[in-house]
């Protein structure tokens, strides 16, 4: 994903809706044997602790004006459920991650 992100739109056209919903229920395209699926997450994450909360799973990204995006968590998040758990989503090829996230043939 991280590879995918210098062309953000490419990423970030996964989710939809684009803003922040009251319901906090987003919708993740990914591309799965050539097929484009839509999985369904919320945006409930695990904190490691609450005194210095980080994302347990996830890193939460900040650019330079300071405003948080999420976006990278909830396309983790829905991977992990797609692959039934966080720990099964860990590893694979890469050839696989990049086919999913943006649909296009990837030859290794």
């Amino acid at each position: 994903m991280s590879s995918a992100a210098e062309f953000s739109d490419t990423i970030t056209d996964m989710i939809t809706p684009k803003i922040r919903n009251k319901a906090g229920i987003y919708g993740v395209k990914f591309y799965i044997r050539g097929k484009p699926w839509v999985v369904h997450v919320d945006d409930y994450m695990l904190f490691t602790n609450s005194v210095y909360p980080n994302l347990y799973f996830a890193k939460e990204y900040t650019y330079s004006d300071r405003r948080s995006t999420m976006w990278g968590p909830i396309i983790e998040k829905a991977w992990a459920k797609m692959k039934a758990s966080y720990i099964n989503s860990d590893y694979g090829y890469v050839a696989n991650g990049i086919r999913s996230l943006t649909g296009s043939p990837v030859f290794h």
